[in-house]
């Protein structure tokens, strides 16, 4: 028997294949001599031809979906669950700013944040509107490794295509903090230099000895504890801006972090970014399951559907070059019914989301990090 997905593709792209070889009988003669150039793996399922192919898929679903705008900028999708204006999304892009939903029409209405479910990530919003299309979920649906799912957006194309990755499963919270690079004099009040690591970030940026940081990530230091402080909410293959006086002259520069475990790590969250952006929140889901999708964090919040068209799951983070996290439409649901009945309320203003926790191996080094010497 033919998987659906497998029929869905056989009717949707015999046209791009006819015409990619009627393409390929003229250009190769000509072509035949220059070297071959590889196609970059995004373009595989994220290219605008492939995306075209799932236009009826997301027909209907691009009319659930939001973009959430904070202080004027697209943070990430949402999606309507119900007519009556409530409206999910991903609760850590979201900050104190003015919150408004662009609609599919091109309408934009003020939201107002209610709840906040932190296990998941998950915010809910109110925004007062009509003619609101609400999601449709199909909670009964377990997506399996190799099964096609689509993002939708406000287009009419989906935002992004991809493949289920793994099955469900926890995805433990992580949180290595990223290191400079540096060690630090013994002074209170000035986070000045005393030596540099070779091959870190701080070396790779042209910090020297003696010279004083005064600021890092928008953050004003006034000694080694705000910089120790600030630099740890950081993860490798972060970069940050910092101003540094040496002498009497204030410079710019912009520094990598690096892992604390070495080398070889501090390359693997590098490339890892070579895709794009990361979501700040990609740790840490008690279910959800992986799909190839190329997202940016901006696209997380919305609905993965299937080639049905129907929701089967919630994008919930960005996590790496070729890992998006998607949690489950039941689950989603039930963490949609907690979030209804004014268990999980908004946090406070300035209250983390979730507590990250530190495991063993991060504490050790964090507190190495430190030692008798102040580093970072």
């Amino acid at each position: 028997m033919n998987r659906p997905e497998t029929a869905f593709l056989r009717r949707r792209l015999p046209a791009a294949s006819l015409t990619l070889a009627l393409l390929l009988s003229v250009v190769l003669p000509a072509a035949a001599a220059e070297p071959p150039r590889a196609l970059r793996p995004s373009y595989l399922t994220n290219g605008a031809s492939v995306r075209e192919a799932f236009r009826d898929v997301v027909a209907g679903p691009r009319h659930w979906t939001v973009q959430v705008i904070v202080d004027g900028e697209t943070t990430a999708l949402g999606t309507i669950v119900d007519t009556e204006g409530l409206v999910i999304t991903k609760a850590s892009e979201l900050s104190d700013g003015p919150i408004r939903c662009r609609l599919s029409d091109g309408r934009t209405v003020d939201a107002t944040w209610t709840d906040t479910h932190p296990d998941h990530d998950i915010a809910m919003l109110k925004i007062e509107a009509d003619r609101l299309v609400a999601a449709e979920w199909a909670a009964e649906v377990q997506p399996r490794p190799g099964q096609w799912l689509a993002t939708p957006g406000l287009t009419r194309i989906p935002v992004t295509v991809g493949i289920v990755s793994t099955p469900e499963h926890s995805i433990k919270e992580v949180h290595v903090a990223g290191v400079l690079g540096i060690e630090l004099e013994r002074e209170k009040a000035a986070a000045r230099i005393k030596a540099i690591t070779p091959n870190s970030g701080a070396d790779d940026a042209g910090l020297q000895p003696g010279d004083v940081i005064e600021q890092v990530a928008d953050v004003s230091v006034d000694g080694p504890g705000t910089l120790v402080q600030t630099i740890r909410k950081h993860r490798p293959g972060d970069k940050l801006d910092l101003i540094v006086r040496r002498g009497d002259v204030h410079i710019p520069l912009s520094a990598t972090l690096t892992h604390p475990f070495g080398p070889f790590l501090s390359r693997i969250a590098m490339q890892n970014r070579m895709g794009g952006n990361l979501s700040e929140r990609r740790t840490g889901f008690p279910k959800a399951f992986l799909h190839d999708s190329v997202l940016r964090p901006e696209d997380c919040g919305g609905t993965l559907v299937n080639l049905d068209g129907l929701a089967v799951a919630m994008n919930i983070a960005r996590a790496g070059r070729t890992e998006s996290v998607a949690i489950r439409a039941a689950v989603v649901l039930s963490v949609l019914d907690d979030l209804k009945s004014g268990k999980y309320p908004q946090p406070a203003v300035g209250q983390e989301l979730a507590a990250e926790t530190t495991s063993g191996e991060t504490a050790a080094a964090a507190d190495t990090a430190v030692g008798d010497e102040p580093t970072n």
